[in-house]
């Protein structure tokens, strides 16, 4: 298994794991776990748990086969969902073209257990031939910014090849929007000082994120497959024009859209801002940083044009805006060299840089020696002699660093810090569940799925969880220490929460405590007895099942911290004695 994943073969990796996981492995266990997850990405049950998503899909594709289409090709299929919503809408023919080995099984599973017609073809789209010219071609290829998953190559191909004069391509139809908006949260993920961070958008949850909105600027509907067929080459979207409404520094713009289908609508605003619309819960909003951050008021006219681009192999959303009669300017541009925006975010943690300062210079002056700096801002530091070690053990994801106990520490007279606590919580969230484990989705049976799910949930944000309730103190979960090489943490222990109120638990959140010498930071002080919002995200382990508790009762874990992430290996209930 080590020996194929090296080479890159995880689907033989994940085989040999799971044969070594037979003999109660857990470190094997874990291994398979891990390739199955690196095999089929997470946004796959996101996709399935999103109910507004799925019917805005399956009710198009039925409105065309009440209207004659017999033919449906579905390209980009995953577990087969659309495919099978169409032969059960009354397709004579449904062919489903999957381009992932692993997903494709997947989808071979779910027809079976469905007892579904759909035809399978594990095969590139832009490879796969058919006798036929398709009434209806379903191609879902949009991410946030709506073209970043080869959406427009995807619709030129099977516009030009599969689909006849008549045919109905969905999605067709789309209309961007853009929120101009003011944000320190989201500004602070992209500049820090002189630095800017490598990535021109990111994605944002406006709902879950403080922000001033500035305006709102509407770009226009397109057709997808007109701009599709244009080709290559960069290609003006739309423009809008607004008065802006109220006051601030212009940091972003942070956009959605809508698809279309007859008067049917599908979007991607955040809740406050979607009304009526049937909302896609499984997209958020992408933030294109507006670099300069100029400051505008109310009264100002904004301008912002779109365009979409080649970008190496995919097209991309660029763009430019204007303020009163000023020139166009570039929201962001790209640099390859600058830093991620995780490093801008944790250049800009003062709490966390001046804690972690302070017990540097007390480690340097105590002991004489220099600081080897091991994957913090600059990168590893190349130091001789016995040093003090300084590094940064979270990521801002909330897992442990992949190097955390990658140190040199046979020349370390200390490590800053010399430990973690994990610290954590139970909390109910049905929504933060589905997005890792789906049991069925449009009546259909998507089970096979979950045989490569994992239950390690990263960049877990509570504010966009809106059902999330806790259900239990803060408690300490495992300690890791730094200094010892192999870590006990790997090893099952027992933890006990005392639960507050009665709910399932449907997850484990957790965060940390970076213990140094003589003080101890929470990466979540906000969560950890109140305080400032920090760089950090928590991370969650998602029970499954869930764990029914009630008030008065105390939950007992075993709990082990394995490749930086806190696993679950058992959960009970005591109960209180009923009187």
């Amino acid at each position: 298994g080590v020996a194929a994943h090296a080479r890159g073969k995880l689907v033989e990796a994940r085989a040999a794991f799971v044969k070594a996981a037979t003999l109660d492995d857990a470190v094997a266990a874990e291994a398979a776990r891990r390739c199955g997850a690196a095999l089929i990405e997470n946004w796959h049950w996101r996709m399935l748990a999103d109910t507004a998503r799925n019917e805005f899909f399956e009710n198009a594709v039925a409105r065309a086969v009440a209207g004659g289409a017999t033919t449906v090709l579905d390209v980009g299929s995953g577990t087969g969902l659309l495919a099978m919503a169409a032969a059960r809408a009354g397709a004579a023919r449904v062919d489903a073209v999957e381009r992932c080995p692993a997903m494709a099984r997947v989808c071979a599973e779910v027809l079976r257990l469905n007892g579904s017609s759909v035809n399978l073809h594990c095969a590139e789209s832009t490879r796969y031939g058919s006798d036929v010219k398709y009434d209806v071609v379903v191609a879902e290829v949009v991410d946030a910014a709506l073209f970043g998953e080869g959406c427009l190559a995807t619709l030129a191909d099977v516009a030009k090849r599969l689909a006849h004069d008549t045919s109905k391509i969905i999605p067709r139809r789309a209309a961007l929007y853009a929120v101009a908006v003011q944000s320190p949260e989201l500004r602070s993920r992209y500049a820090a000082g002189a630095a800017r961070a490598r990535e021109p958008y990111t994605v944002c949850d406006l709902d879950a994120t403080p922000h001033v909105k500035l305006a709102t600027l509407d770009l226009g509907e397109l057709d997808l497959v007109s701009v599709a067929l244009q080709g290559r080459r960069e290609t003006l979207l739309g423009e809008a024009e607004t008065t802006v409404t109220q006051g601030g520094r212009l940091e972003g713009f942070a956009v959605y859209f809508e698809l279309r289908d007859g008067d049917a609508r599908l979007t991607t605003a955040p809740r406050r801002y979607a009304g009526t619309t049937p909302r896609a819960a499984s997209w958020t909003q992408a933030l294109f940083h507006v670099d300069a951050a100029p400051v505008v008021r109310a009264g100002d006219v904004l301008k912002l044009r779109a365009s979409v681009a080649p970008d190496g192999g995919i097209d991309v959303l660029r763009l430019a805006y204007r303020i009163n009669e000023a020139p166009y300017e570039a929201t962001a541009a790209v640099s390859d060299d600058a830093p991620s925006a995780d490093d801008v975010e944790r250049a800009n943690d003062g709490v966390y840089a001046a804690a972690h300062a302070r017990a540097v210079r007390r480690a340097c002056t105590e002991t004489h020696a220099p600081v080897c700096e091991c994957g913090l801002f600059a990168g590893s530091t190349s130091t001789p002699g016995q040093v003090v070690v300084s590094h940064a053990p979270v990521e801002a994801s909330g897992l442990l660093r992949p190097d955390a106990f990658d140190l040199p520490l046979n020349r370390a007279v200390r490590v800053v810090p010399r430990f973690v606590t994990c610290v954590g919580r139970l909390v109910a969230s049905p929504s933060l569940r589905r997005a890792y484990f789906c049991d069925e989705a449009l009546g259909f049976d998507v089970r096979p799925l979950n045989a490569f799910a994992s239950p390690i949930a990263r960049d877990v944000d509570p504010r966009a969880f809106a059902d999330l309730a806790f259900l239990t103190g803060t408690a300490a979960l495992r300690r890791v220490d730094f200094t010892g090489g192999a870590d006990p943490a790997a090893v099952p222990e027992a933890c006990a929460l005392d639960v507050a109120a009665t709910g399932v638990a449907d997850a484990l959140l957790y965060w940390w405590r970076l213990g140094y010498d003589e003080e101890s930071l929470s990466t979540r002080p906000d969560l950890d007895g109140g305080g400032p919002l920090s760089h950090w995200r928590c991370a969650a382990c998602v029970l499954r099942p869930g764990l029914s508790v009630s008030a008065g009762d105390t939950a007992r874990l075993a709990c082990a911290v394995r490749f930086g992430c806190l696993e679950v290996l058992s959960a009970e209930v005591l109960s209180l004695p009923s009187e």
